[in-house]
């Protein structure tokens, strides 16, 4: 957690705790040697400033930051040290004056952090819903996909935008990495970085089901693009570029999403269903081994859609290739 104190006018940095210890190198000068973090109960959301000695410049509107990896919130308030009575003041009462009024901030931050816990409380709720949505939505069975297969597609690979070291069968159906680069035209259209290709069928409406034989491949990306992404270069897949796709990686399947989410997949997917529905903003993915559900991405579609496939670099785990299955 992160907590800061400013003086706001005349603007100065009080003090700043963060990452466990006082950063003090752009304090003001006014305050050096004067500020002491409480953090005897900062587990609490208990946190507390002294300063001492309390001198006249100290009073005014001063603001206090606190942010953490789950919460965030600020407070403000004013300092009062008078001509009249500072001097009559025994210098310990001068002393609490300031530590007093911070207890206070103190105290607030202590509610707030209750109340952060509360929403946190309920916020697992909603996820203990979710997970049991899911749960229902993964119990697929033969019937489901069989409904899923009434909209199967016939893919095809577009060899036009296969990476150089990509070789794509005869009827279009398989795509295994090579060690040596093709002699192919560097045209356009073709991957010159991510070993990729893109399906040859072009979705702007409708409901569109596949499915491809990922078996013995340890390393892929599945899913669909935009069909005029960029090709050349280094490519970050993620939705906002135009990607929806799954993934397998060091044994991990993932969404790759903004940020990526990490998939429980208990049975490994031998062949991976595909399903798009252009209207209603749906790419979901299917493990058909077992019939579950993986991932949905949730967009809105204004241009043509393309499958798009990655095999990843070529390694004793990576040599069987993609089949795309009528």
């Amino acid at each position: 957690m992160e907590v800061t104190w400013f003086l706001m006018d005349p603007p100065a940095l009080v003090h700043r705790y963060a990452a466990s210890q006082d950063h003090l190198e752009d304090q003001s000068p006014e305050y050096r040697g004067r500020t002491e973090f409480l953090k005897q109960n900062i587990n609490t959301g208990q946190v507390a400033l002294r300063i001492f000695p309390t001198l006249l410049s100290d009073g005014g509107e001063y603001r206090c930051l606190f942010e953490s990896t789950k919460f965030s919130d600020e407070a403000q308030f004013k300092v009062l040290v008078t001509d009249a009575v500072f001097p009559r003041l025994w210098p310990w009462i001068v002393g609490l004056i300031v530590p007093l009024c911070l207890l206070a901030v103190g105290i607030t931050f202590c509610v707030l952090f209750l109340q952060a816990r509360r929403k946190q409380d309920s916020l697992q709720k909603q996820f203990a819903a979710l997970t049991a949505e899911l749960a229902q939505r993964k119990a697929l069975g033969e019937k489901g996909l069989e409904k899923l297969r009434k909209f199967t597609e016939d893919i095809t690979l577009d060899e036009d935008t296969a990476h150089p070291l990509l070789l794509v069968s005869r009827d279009r159906k398989y795509v295994i990495d090579v060690e040596e680069k093709q002699d192919v035209p560097d045209n356009p259209e073709r991957f010159d970085t991510l070993r990729a290709v893109l399906g040859e069928n072009s979705f702007s409406d409708g409901d569109h089901y596949w499915e491809v034989d990922v078996e013995c491949q340890d390393r892929w990306e599945i899913g669909l693009c935009v069909d005029s992404v960029t090709q050349k270069g280094d490519i970050y897949v993620c939705p906002k570029n135009g990607f929806w796709a799954l993934s397998l990686e060091n044994n991990e399947y993932k969404a790759l999403s903004t940020p990526p989410s990490i998939l429980n997949v208990p049975e490994p997917p031998i062949v991976l269903g595909i399903f798009l529905q252009y209207e209603k903003g749906l790419i979901s993915f299917y493990n058909v081994t077992d019939c579950s559900f993986l991932y949905t991405f949730k967009s809105t579609f204004s241009k043509p859609l393309k499958p798009y496939f990655y095999l990843g670099p070529s390694t004793s785990g990576n040599m069987s290739g993609l089949y795309l299955l009528s």
